[in-house]
Parts: structure tokens; C-alpha cells; sequence
């Protein structure tokens, strides 16, 4: 049994996160998992030890800062030496002062649970904020609709780093968009009504509307929690393109666009340009975002190039005439997919985390 001694001190009462520094190596083995193992104590007090399993590998010397977050992110302060061997276990110390002097820990599933009630419920209060304006003549059915569309995919995204690291969290953050879409189907079949939850979210009007693009919305949004989650800046990325790049599209598409392109009138030089630019302008955005978070190590130059590159593919795709048959909601975050996927691989740095570079 080889042993690691960290010693953490509090930042100052009250304090909510500590500055953790590991030899480079150590990084590795615990960046993901030390997600799992971060527990409180007051300040000065005996932290408590957790085992996390350890991987082959030598110690170096350099040292650099970690962000873990149980349940939340959060920055710890250590020191670690020594060299161990595979199968071998080492001992953690770490603390976070709960605020009020004492220890403090939340059982991970209750907090995840938590957390999706306080997204379920903050999402039907977004959604029904823009029902009272719609409602009120505050504002016009299409631009409700499309505000509900660039938003309200990008908030969810922005809560997923308060989800705890275990194998359940995604699951339970997907709960969101599926009770919005057993909700869109309930409504767009006509089993309930619901005038002012259609007029924010379709086009005419139309219940059946709901189960064609802001169906397609909720499902993207599925499959991005379940298949790629935050760890993925693939996933992130199809996020962003759909709602922020093809949402605010539409919008300036349609107050500047009177130069339409030669290839499909449907469309406009100044939707494709706003979609190229806000789809970059916001993955990029997210993807800091999440990099701050401690999920990626972003190397700004190689991503922009790469980003760059994903966001014109998503606005030629989003341009051609196929959106007539295809809704725009699967054909983009597809397409941001695909080539995310050739552009971002998903090689382990040395924190064993998806690599921009």
C-alpha cells in the first residue's frame, strides 16, 4: 500500500473550495476519479482518507492545480510523493469547509437527484416566461419561439457541471429533455392543450408543430447527455450549433434577409453568416466554459482552427435545400457530430481528459 499525504488548508471561513496542487503524474490517475473522492472537513480539523485505485506510472516533479468537483467543481490544494505501482491503492486528503464550522457531505445520488428537480423546474418557469410574454404582445410568436430555442438548450449544458461524476448523472440529467418531450407529445397529439406552451415553441401555431422541430430539439439534446455528456466537447459542440448558431440564424435570416442564396431561396446570405459566426462564437463559448470547469485542457489556437472548420460545415449543410425535408434541429448537430468527431479525438492528455488540441 503506497501512501499519498495531502495536506489541504480552508481559504478563509466560510469558504467554499481549496487550491490543490499534485505532482504532474498523480494528476493523471486521480483527475477523473477526483471528481469522486473530494469530501469536507472544517477547517483545521482531520480530513477524512478515501482510497482511489492507481495506474502504472512514475511520479514527476513538476506540479500544477487540479479542479475536482464533488459535487460541484471545486479547487483543492496538496502535495503528493512517492512512486507506486499498478494495482496498488493510494490514500487521499482532502477538505472543503461547509460554512458553518462543521463537516458536511452530500450523498452523491440525492444531489443529483436534487439538481434535476432544480432544472426540471427552472426550465418550466423559463419556458413559461416567454408564455406570458408571447401572451402579453411583449414579444411576436417567432421570435418567443426562437429565444425558447437559443436558450433553453444552452442553460441546460450550463448545469451539467453541478451534476456529481458518477455513472448515473448523465442518466438523471437526461430526465430533463425527456420530460419535455413526453410533454411535447402530449400536447401535439391533442391529449391536453396548452395554447400558450404552442404559440412559444412553434411557428403557426400549430399543435402538431410540436412534434416535428421542438420534438427533434429535445432528442438531440437526449442523446447529447447520454452519448457524449460533458466530458465530450463533441457533444457540447452539437449543442451549441443548434441552438446558438442555427437559432440566431433564423433570426437575422429573417429581418436581413433579402439577398437570398442563389442555390436555395429559402435561405440567406445573412442567416448563412450569422449561423457560421454565432455557431462558432458560442461552441467556442461553451467550450471555454466547460474547460473552466477543469473537462478540457483547450489549446485556443488548434481549437478555433478545428471549430472553425466544424462551423462551416454545420452552416453549408443548414444552407442546402434538403432543410425542407430534413429539420434543421437533426440535420446541424448531425453534422457537428460527424466532423467534431474527425477533428476533436478523443486522445487522453495527462489529465485523462478529451484533448483540443
Amino acid at each position: 500500500m503506497g501512501t499519498a499525504n495531502l495536506g489541504a488548508a480552508a481559504l478563509g471561513s466560510g469558504a467554499q473550495s481549496l487550491l490543490l496542487t499534485k505532482h504532474r503524474e498523480v494528476s493523471r490517475s486521480c483527475s477523473t476519479l477526483g471528481r469522486n473522492w473530494v469530501r469536507s472537513h472544517r477547517p483545521g480539523a482531520t480530513s477524512q482518507q478515501v482510497n482511489f485505485p492507481s495506474r502504472n506510472h512514475v511520479h514527476a516533479t513538476s506540479q500544477q492545480s487540479l479542479l475536482v468537483d464533488f459535487p460541484s467543481p471545486r479547487h483543492v490544494h496538496a502535495s503528493v510523493g512517492g512512486a507506486h505501482e499498478a494495482g496498488e491503492q493510494h490514500q487521499a486528503h482532502v477538505g472543503i469547509d461547509g460554512g458553518d464550522g462543521g463537516v458536511w457531505t452530500v450523498p452523491p445520488v440525492q444531489h443529483d437527484v436534487g439538481v434535476t428537480l432544480i432544472v426540471l423546474v427552472g426550465g418550466w418557469v423559463w419556458v413559461r416566461i416567454f408564455d406570458f410574454l408571447t401572451k402579453r404582445k411583449y414579444l411576436g410568436q417567432k421570435l418567443s419561439r426562437k429565444m425558447v430555442h437559443i436558450t433553453s438548450g444552452l442553460l441546460f449544458a450550463a448545469c451539467w457541471p453541478f451534476y456529481s461524476s458518477f455513472p448515473w448523472a448523465q442518466y438523471l440529467a437526461a430526465l430533463v429533455p425527456v420530460s419535455n418531450g413526453i410533454r411535447l407529445l402530449v400536447y401535439g397529439l391533442g391529449l391536453l392543450k396548452d395554447e400558450g406552451l404552442v404559440k412559444s415553441v412553434s411557428r403557426e401555431g400549430d399543435p402538431r408543430e410540436l412534434l416535428r422541430g421542438p420534438l427533434y430539439y429535445v432528442v438531440v439534446l437526449v442523446f447529447s447527455t447520454v452519448l457524449f455528456w460533458r466530458d465530450s466537447p463533441v457533444g457540447v459542440m452539437a449543442l451549441a450549433m443548434m441552438c446558438g448558431g442555427d437559432g440566431i440564424a433564423d433570426i437575422v435570416g429573417r429581418r436581413f434577409g433579402s439577398s437570398k442564396l442563389p442555390y436555395n431561396s429559402g435561405k440567406s446570405w445573412a442567416g448563412s453568416i450569422a449561423m457560421f459566426l454565432f455557431g462558432f462564437l458560442v461552441s467556442y463559448g461553451c467550450l471555454w466554459y466547460f474547460s473552466l470547469m477543469g473537462f478540457y485542457e483547450l489549446d485556443t489556437k488548434g481549437t478555433l482552427l478545428r471549430l472553425a472548420v466544424v462551423s462551416l460545415a454545420a452552416t453549408v449543410v443548414e444552407s442546402l435545400p434538403i432543410s425542407t425535408k430534413l429539420d434543421d434541429n437533426v440535420t446541424v448537430p448531425l453534422t457537428t457530430v460527424i466532423v467534431g468527431m474527425l477533428l476533436f479525438p478523443s486522445d487522453a492528455n495527462v489529465f485523462g481528459l478529451p484533448n483540443l488540441m
